[in-house]
């Protein structure tokens, strides 16, 4: 996301040129305008520039929220953005990172369903934050590897 990635940002263009993007089955929001793109070419083309532009991520976090946007999951290694996504949305949304160490897939995805659960209000006594603390209680320790 610097300018210094200009090289790079041109080899990747040329590499995902070959590619072949459909439009979204979902929305698809630049971290780099804050806009929401539907067209196979706009996607490419910000897949590209974000190597070179500044991320808006706040405003991109608060657009969701504005959009009605009340889960945000981090999928990848580590809790960094979903540490910083509790920092921007306090309690406006559920943020939730399914890299838990010593848990199964199986049980990053029963987390995902009990959030959901209780967004939808399925779960009439239960908050968000509740079902977090008790899907995301670490593992008894010795079930853990």
């Amino acid at each position: 996301h610097t300018p210094m990635m200009r090289e790079a940002e041109a080899v990747f263009a040329g590499a995902i040129a070959a590619e072949t993007i459909g439009p979204p089955v979902c929305g698809f929001l630049s971290a780099t305008t804050t806009e929401y793109l539907a067209e196979p070419g706009g996607i490419r083309r910000s897949l590209v520039t974000q190597l070179t532009r500044p991320v808006l991520y706040e405003p991109t976090v608060r657009r969701l929220l504005r959009d009605g946007c009340r889960l945000l999951l981090e999928v990848g290694p580590n809790d960094v953005l979903t540490r910083l996504n509790r920092e921007i949305v306090g309690d406006e949304a559920l943020c939730l990172s399914l890299d838990v160490p010593g848990r199964e897939f199986s049980d990053r995805i029963a987390l995902v369903e009990a959030a959901l659960e209780c967004l939808q209000g399925n779960r009439a006594s239960a908050s968000p934050v509740a079902a977090e603390r008790t899907v995301m209680r670490p593992p008894a320790a010795s079930t853990r590897k």
